[in-house]
């Protein structure tokens, strides 16, 4: 892949006494023996008030379960001063219990393959993206660099609300919901979500949106073989929910509106949801 800049162009490293999972199976559907509970966690950064919000999510994860944290800036070319590096080295110093391991400066036009091309060879267990609330932000921890992120990394992405208030992440991570796709086989995605929850000692919630059939959804129904009531999707995956241990699951009808509802239901602390189009829009 041609990246348009260096990969290793600025990186200081902190050597962590860490017992970490092996590289990139930390989340890889209990593969990796609890024991070994530690987080890989690559953390991209503008140095915004986002990206700040993204710290606490990362130090409410890292209450729940040991991390080793990398963080990386991407600046054009010809753009790094000194100051640059100076708010590369305290990004998140100020943050209890959060071990940064690596702080990395990428120099190039194109942050998410920059970015990404650090993911290779399972670098990593988790990327933790800011999200993109802040009216008129700029830089590379915007919705389209999220998204080519997560089609190109292959690491699970973690974002944090942007209107979530500072005090929603002083709690331990606790109940762990999923949205299943109803078009899409739930075993390997329910084993990865029971793998995470495990590494936090949280119960799993499994949720289910049932869409209403109309004219505007018709032709989708009749060439997919997701369930069309609440009874039949509860039917179909309550064998699967059971196997991988989840402690509920709610199905409702309706898209994803409802989805606020659901979580209430079960009092969530995080959502998993996967790539498929059809959850594009949660992870905005």
């Amino acid at each position: 892949m041609e990246l348009g800049g260096s990969t290793n162009a600025w990186r200081r490293t902190t050597d962590l006494d860490l017992q970490s999972a092996t590289s990139g199976r930390a989340l890889d559907g209990g593969m990796v023996s609890p024991a070994a509970a530690g987080l890989r966690v690559l953390v991209p950064t503008t140095f915004s008030a986002g990206c700040r919000r993204a710290g606490l999510a990362l130090a409410q994860l890292a209450r729940s379960c040991p991390v080793a944290v990398t963080v990386v800036h991407v600046t054009q070319s010809g753009s790094w001063n000194a100051a640059v590096s100076r708010a590369l080295d305290g990004a998140f110093a100020d943050l209890p219990g959060v071990p940064v391991h690596d702080r990395t400066l990428l120099v190039g036009d194109r942050p998410a393959d920059l970015v990404s091309a650090l993911c290779v060879d399972d670098a990593f267990d988790l990327v933790m993206a800011p999200a993109s609330g802040e009216r008129g932000l700029r830089g590379f921890v915007h919705r389209s660099f999220r998204a080519r992120l997560l089609a190109q990394c292959g690491v699970p992405l973690w974002t944090a609300g942007a209107r979530l208030p500072a005090a929603a992440f002083g709690a331990r991570l606790r109940r762990v919901a999923c949205l299943i796709d109803l078009d899409d086989e739930p075993g390997p995605f329910l084993a990865t979500v029971a793998a995470f929850a495990r590494r936090l000692g949280a119960s799993v919630h499994a949720l289910a949106l049932v869409p209403a059939v109309d004219d505007g959804t018709l032709a989708t129904v009749l060439t997919s073989n997701a369930p069309l009531s609440t009874a039949d999707a509860e039917r179909r995956l309550g064998p699967e929910v059971r196997a991988h241990a989840c402690q509920s699951l709610h199905v409702v009808d309706g898209g994803v509106e409802a989805l606020p509802r659901l979580l209430a239901r079960c009092d969530a602390d995080v959502l998993v949801v996967g790539r498929r189009p059809a959850t594009t829009a949660l992870r905005g």
